[in-house]
């Protein structure tokens, strides 16, 4: 009986440390996650500042009229093929 006893607390213990291994591992592949999100956005942020100040530059420099959105397309298509 006493070893009945004890081969259950043994299962129940090795249930236990499974489910805990299970949950840090879940927790760990969502702060993965969380992290890839936040580079991207920090990623986008960043070309989105190097838009406006391209604009910027570019308005001052060509001084003519040009609208916002023709300079903001430019300067995308610009980005994206330098890999920015």
């Amino acid at each position: 009986m006493l070893k009945n006893i004890k081969n259950k607390a043994e299962k129940v213990s090795s249930d236990i440390l499974k489910e805990a291994h299970e949950e840090a591992e879940t927790i760990v592949k969502r702060a993965k996650l969380e992290a890839e999100r936040e580079k991207e956005k920090a990623t986008d942020e960043i070309k989105n500042q190097v838009v406006d100040l391209a604009v910027l530059v570019s308005s001052k420099a060509l001084e003519e009229s040009i609208d916002e959105d023709q300079h903001r397309r430019l300067i995308k298509d610009f980005i994206a093929k330098v890999g920015i």
